[in-house]
């Protein structure tokens, strides 16, 4: 049984690496492998600083679901700016500043900011498509953000996840 399972891998792969497939499963493999080392990880890393690094009473104070709005969000749109993550390795810094105790529409604002107002974003906006663009750009988001977060909190009011216990 256990032979015949392995005889049916060795055909499909060796019918995949002679046709039209396997270049395709090379690439996909190589993004993979680039994207989760460059991305993924330094994120989880991020993450985990965020957990034991910074006070939870900071980030409840100036993002928490009771901080003033007019504070919070805004910070939470443009807080992003000095993190270089995709929109994949935002989601661990996103889950860590939420368990810190982050209130659910300034904790999306930054997820959904995060990914655009990175620094090398927007230096490449401005370098390829120009001052306008950047400028443009960086208010679309900053905006969209805060309502997408705004949005997040009026439908999920209730939703507030518990800060994690400090040991």
């Amino acid at each position: 049984m256990f032979n015949t399972i392995i005889s049916w891998f060795e055909n499909l792969l060796a019918f995949c690496h002679l046709s039209w497939l396997w270049p395709g499963f090379a690439e996909a493999g190589k993004f993979i492998g680039e994207h989760l080392i460059s991305g993924m990880i330094p994120a989880f890393f991020i993450a985990g600083a965020i957990a034991i690094f910074i006070d939870k009473n900071r980030i409840t104070k100036l993002m928490g679901a009771n901080a003033n709005p007019l504070i919070s969000y805004p910070i939470a749109a443009l807080s992003g700016g000095i993190l270089t993550v995709c929109s994949c390795g935002v989601i661990p810094i996103f889950t860590s500043i939420m368990q810190q105790g982050a209130g659910v529409g300034p904790a999306f604002t930054f997820l959904m900011s995060a990914p655009a107002v990175n620094l090398i974003a927007l230096s490449y906006t401005g370098t390829l498509l120009g001052k306008q663009f950047f400028i443009g750009r960086l208010i679309a988001v900053f905006f969209s953000a805060i309502g997408i977060g705004l949005c997040m909190k009026l439908c999920f009011p209730d939703q507030i996840y518990k800060p994690i216990e400090s040991k």
